[in-house]
């Protein structure tokens, strides 16, 4: 038997995928899992019924700001990672002299 995902189920099944990607630092898929995401929401607004999304206000509220967390959390990953790149460069740059 197939099991259906109500949307928010399924935007927080990714959000939680998304956050293992960034915690595993695995850009690309966390990338394409934030595509994912992207995606959904436009479907969403496209074709659901918006007195069934209204109905469920809350529940978006809390899934989007989970969302926000996570793209906060991808932002420190990847200012850290471009210092790193940017330290080992210059590292890398004083040892070809």
């Amino acid at each position: 038997m197939i099991k259906t995902y109500d949307p928010i189920d399924k935007f927080n099944d990714l959000s939680y995928q998304l956050l293992q990607a960034i915690n595993q630092q695995n850009f690309d898929k966390a990338r394409l899992l934030a595509i994912k995401q992207n995606k959904l929401i436009d479907k969403l607004a496209i074709a659901s019924d918006s007195s069934r999304v209204l109905d469920k206000k809350g529940d978006w509220q809390s899934a989007l700001e989970g969302c926000q967390t996570l793209r906060e959390a991808l932002q420190s990953e990847l200012k850290k990672l471009n210092t790193d790149t940017r330290n080992s460069l210059k590292r890398l740059k004083g040892y070809s002299r």
